[in-house]
This record gives structure tokens, C-alpha cells and sequence, in this order.
């Protein structure tokens, strides 16, 4: 079994939830459990939601592609940007603050963090200037 869909989206925060809404389409024809499909949800809110707000230095339209593959073992999220180069994995293996108030934390760094921690695997590449996250979720 492999099976994909793929969407690409322009840099704009609606578009996450076009996102959402054709990813639901593909988990119930293919009855996926729901532990990975919360995964990559998460994954796939926090993932753009940084891309959208910071990958971009300018303020014209670009375009983000998302690709979801089902192997028999797991879940593979992939995502590119033409953004401004930045490995999002390594900056949230820096230790999160879960200790401290909220009031006193540094802003940022925890959903990076959240999305670490749910998913199996995550790896970044720049290729041909563009951003590529990998992430994976086993089931």
C-alpha cells in the first residue's frame, strides 16, 4: 500500500484550513487511526502556521506544497517553501520551557517542540532554495 495526495497553497493563514479540509477527505477513504491522523494534524497547523508568519521576507504571494504518502507502516508529511532557510527540527530540540509561567517563558519554540514529540521522525533539507520537512508518524 502506497497511496498520496498533495496540495499546494499560497502563503496566506485561510489556506491552512483548505489544507485541513482535503487531508479529512483522504484519512476516511483510507480509515486511518486516529492517534496518527491527530499527529499530523497538529503537525500540519503548527508546520504552516510557522511557514506562513515567518518563512517570508517579503510580502508577495508564494506557494507552499504539502504531500501526504500512507506506506503500510506510517504516515509521511512532506512540506516545501521557498522561504528563507530555516531547519525548524533544530530549533526545537533546544529544551522547551515547560516549567516556568507562561508570563515568564520566551514566546515561541513549544509547538515546533509539540509536533517533535508526536511525530516519529523528523528531518529537514534545503534543496534547490526551498525548505523540505519530512516528517513521520508511525501506526
Amino acid at each position: 500500500m502506497k497511496k498520496q495526495c498533495a496540495i499546494t497553497i499560497k502563503n496566506e493563514l485561510p489556506e491552512i484550513a483548505r489544507v485541513v479540509q482535503v487531508f479529512d477527505r483522504f484519512w476516511k477513504s483510507h480509515n486511518l487511526a486516529d492517534e496518527a491522523v491527530n499527529a499530523v494534524h497538529v503537525a500540519i497547523d503548527e508546520m504552516l502556521s510557522n511557514i506562513v508568519l515567518h518563512a517570508f521576507e517579503d510580502a508577495e504571494t508564494h506557494k507552499i506544497y504539502i504531500k501526504i504518502i500512507l506506506t503500510k507502516e506510517a504516515v509521511i508529511l512532506e512540506i516545501r517553501d521557498d522561504g528563507k532557510p530555516f531547519n525548524p527540527f533544530s530549533f526545537a530540540q533546544t529544551k522547551a520551557d515547560t516549567e516556568s509561567l507562561l508570563t515568564e517563558r520566551p514566546i515561541g519554540g513549544l509547538g515546533l517542540h509539540l509536533v517533535t514529540s508526536l511525530m516519529d521522525s523528523c528531518e529537514y533539507h534545503y534543496l534547490d532554495k526551498h525548505n523540505c520537512s519530512i516528517l513521520r508518524k508511525n501506526y
